[in-house]
């Protein structure tokens, strides 16, 4: 019965321990993430986030010129009369590839000195 005691003991300390070493690692973590943001700097990972964010804002741009572009010269065709109704087709939809492609070229004139 001793023996059980122990062994509920050791594993409670164990386990007490190991909590405490988890509260201590994710404070330090903390002081870390608190320490770059007053500092003013930001991870690689959000640079390159806020550059995606500016690669889809204008791949999105392009896409919406190109389609009201098309829009406008649908509606002057048909206002014109002079060739049968049409339809508006919109542009093919390659947001995601040049949002990519930007993407990278934006990364990459972020790396050049």
């Amino acid at each position: 019965m001793k023996e059980d005691t122990k062994k509920e003991d050791g594993t409670a300390l164990i386990r007490e321990l190991a909590q405490e070493e988890k509260k201590r690692q994710d404070a330090q973590h903390e002081e870390r993430i608190k320490a770059i943001r007053e500092s003013g700097q930001r991870s690689g990972y959000e640079i390159r986030l806020d550059l995606v964010k500016e690669a889809l804002k204008l791949a999105d741009s392009r896409y919406n010129n190109e389609f009201i572009s098309a829009q406008y010269n649908v509606e002057k065709l048909n206002d014109m009369k002079v060739t049968p109704p049409r339809k508006l087709e919109p542009p093919v939809d390659t947001r995601v590839e040049d949002a990519v492609k930007d993407a990278k070229k934006l990364y990459d004139f972020v790396q050049t000195k």
